[in-house]
């Protein structure tokens, strides 16, 4: 990786792979839902039960 740009909307990457550029961009909504299933698994806790 060697270039990372947080927005208002979402956060990009780009990244160098066999030698090709290339860009990944991740909307914030989709960072906080990926987010909360790794803590949710790290810390053991049951998402479905919160609701």
């Amino acid at each position: 990786m060697y270039e990372q740009r947080r927005t208002e909307l979402c956060i990009e990457a780009r990244y160098l792979c066999r030698g090709y550029q290339h860009r990944f961009t991740m909307l914030w909504g989709l960072v906080k839902a990926e987010l909360y299933k790794y803590l949710s698994k790290y810390l053991n806790v049951d998402l479905r039960s919160s609701l």
